[in-house]
């Protein structure tokens, strides 16, 4: 009788397909299950599992399910380990590299060390060369070429390496080659710079400051730094624009009033002294110069006095651009700066809180799998045993 019905024939349709409404369909079968057990009896009936039996497979699914994400769980984190033990290999590296170039560009022009030195510091170019064309080579072995997929960050990141990589083969062995090879000379200059441009591998650290926890601090000054970008270019802009118009009101208050004082005639060394002011003040150029330097407080209160000894009100005109550029727009420019870095730091903790609380949500859907599969067994066997 139980057999012709349809809830008997979802059930095994669920149980196949293990489809979303498993569960309603089994409980179906279970109801009737129940309604029937009392109206007759089979002759092949089973004894219904016990609590302590149904314990002990719920027991033994949670205990697999939990070595399923512990394994899973440790592969991952081994392979992030060897990522970090690879890249904190091969940024140790590139900081002795740097360091190699830096001693190599004193030595070209000052000649202060031994001749073994320098083939010592010849030597090591070759080695680092051969180093991180290992480097490319096992990224492409390990990851292949979507690790230089300008795609992403990390992607745009090694291809710029590989660029640098290419100028370091072609300085180091490509173009003493083709030198041997023809005899012919190469211009040192454009070698030098092209060595220059490996100093440029320093900015792969950023990438170990962000995955070791030990830089932290190193991490977070260089995002700020990096979030700061378009107010400092702002502030650039702002500043130039202020000292664009400082300068032409400068250029007919100051140096026009300086050239008349000068052609009604003087001794010479006053003369000589105007001559001095006009030197760095006669000229859009030279006067926008100027007002940058008092705007770094650079030495400016000796072209004050000098200006002042002709014009004696001439230090509104230049404290009136201090307060506008120091005063004013410096703090501004540190309020917004330092604001940035206050909404950064909330987007962050948002974004850990986030993850917490997906991993909460992520066991939350574990537990619920592991009661639902045990509802499961529950009632295959209580209909096996019906």
């Amino acid at each position: 009788t139980i057999s012709s019905r349809e809830p008997r024939a979802r059930w095994e349709h669920s149980t196949e397909d293990e489809s979303a409404t498993a569960a309603a369909d089994d409980d179906d079968v279970y109801n009737v299950c129940d309604e029937e057990d009392g109206g007759g009896e089979f002759e092949d009936a089973k004894p219904a599992p016990s609590s302590m039996e149904r314990l002990t497979a719920s027991m033994k699914l949670q205990h697999l399910t939990s070595a399923l994400v512990k394994t899973h769980t440790s592969s991952e984190f081994d392979t992030e380990t060897r990522a970090w033990k690879f890249e904190m290999l091969f940024s140790i590296c590139i900081l002795l590299n740097c360091i190699t170039i830096g001693m190599q560009s004193h030595q070209q022009v000052t000649h202060q060390f031994a001749a073994t030195a320098d083939g010592v510091l010849s030597f090591s170019e070759h080695v680092f060369t051969a180093i991180f064309c290992f480097e490319i080579i096992a990224r492409i072995c390990s990851d292949g070429w979507t690790t230089y997929s300008p795609g992403s960050w990390d992607g745009r990141s090694n291809l710029f390496d590989m660029a640098l990589l290419l100028t370091g083969v072609l300085v180091t062995w490509i173009v003493p080659f083709i030198t041997f090879l023809t005899k012919a000379d190469v211009p040192g200059g454009a070698l030098c710079v092209l060595c220059l441009l490996r100093s440029f591998r320093l900015a792969r650290l950023v990438r170990v400051f962000r995955e070791v926890r030990y830089f932290r601090e190193a991490w977070m000054l260089i995002r700020k730094i990096g979030g700061s970008i378009r107010t400092l270019w702002w502030t650039i802009v702002v500043i130039l624009f202020a000292t664009y118009s400082f300068a032409i009101a400068g250029l007919a208050l100051i140096v026009e009033q300086l050239i008349t004082i000068q052609s009604f005639g003087m001794d010479a060394v006053d003369y000589q002294r105007i001559d001095a002011l006009l030197a760095i003040l006669g000229g859009l150029d030279k006067f926008m110069f100027t007002l940058v330097q008092v705007l770094m407080q650079d030495s400016f209160h000796s072209i004050i006095r000098e200006v002042m000894y002709f014009l004696p009100w001439a230090w509104v005109f230049f404290y009136a651009y201090m307060a506008v550029g120091c005063v004013v727009l410096m703090n501004l420019v540190t309020a917004i700066i330092v604001e940035n870095a206050m909404e950064q730091s909330q987007q962050d903790q948002k974004a850990v809180e986030g993850q917490e609380g997906s991993g909460d949500r992520c066991g939350e859907a574990l537990g619920d799998v592991v009661q639902s599969d045990g509802l499961r067994w529950q009632q295959h066997h209580q209909l096996e045993g019906v």
